[in-house]
């Protein structure tokens, strides 16, 4: 998810304000929040100009927000603009426990690695492989064990009777 506000995946222990908190931390956001399927954060990436930080204020946003991760410990992961990693490589850096992915210690596009072709041997395996059935299909489906379900009327009803009535007649003053 991409510009995500903090306060909606960090949580303030009780021991603390948390109206203090949100005057210092609330309105920040996080650049791009990295999340599973279950909506739990995984990782956190921020983006940073190519210069590094400007001034002084944009340095103390980068601290607090690199605090905040750590406290919560949810990895926090600062790329540059200009020099972003390839898809292949961000994978291994926000799930580096995954078995097909092995771990890699730090990101930069020289150290990527390109993807293997597929042999030919293994692609044919693939296409001869037997096509699933699917539960939709119509054929070879015994159609005498097939319940009949008739329309029925549906039940009468009194709610509107007052509703059918004729026109009442107006009273002379």
């Amino acid at each position: 998810m991409a510009q995500v506000p903090l306060c909606r995946f960090l949580r303030v222990p009780k021991r603390h304000s948390y109206a203090d908190w949100s005057r210092r931390l609330g309105h920040q956001c996080a650049d791009f929040v990295i999340c599973d399927f279950d909506f739990q954060v995984l990782a956190v990436v921020e983006l940073q100009a190519e210069a590094g930080p400007a001034n002084d204020r944009v340095s103390k946003r980068s601290e607090r927000m690199s605090r905040s991760m750590k406290a919560a410990k949810i990895p926090l992961h600062l790329w540059t603009e200009g020099s972003l990693p390839p898809g292949d490589a961000v994978r291994r850096t926000i799930n580096p426990t995954s078995p097909t992915a092995p771990a890699v210690s730090a990101i930069s596009p020289s150290n990527a690695t390109a993807t293997a072709p597929i042999p030919a041997a293994a692609a044919t395996a693939v296409a001869a492989a037997p096509k699933a059935a699917s539960p939709f299909e119509e054929s070879g489906r015994d159609s005498t064990q097939d319940l009949r379900i008739e329309p029925l009327e549906p039940p009468t009803s009194t709610w509107f009777d007052d509703l059918d009535s004729g026109p009442t007649p107006l009273r002379k003053p």
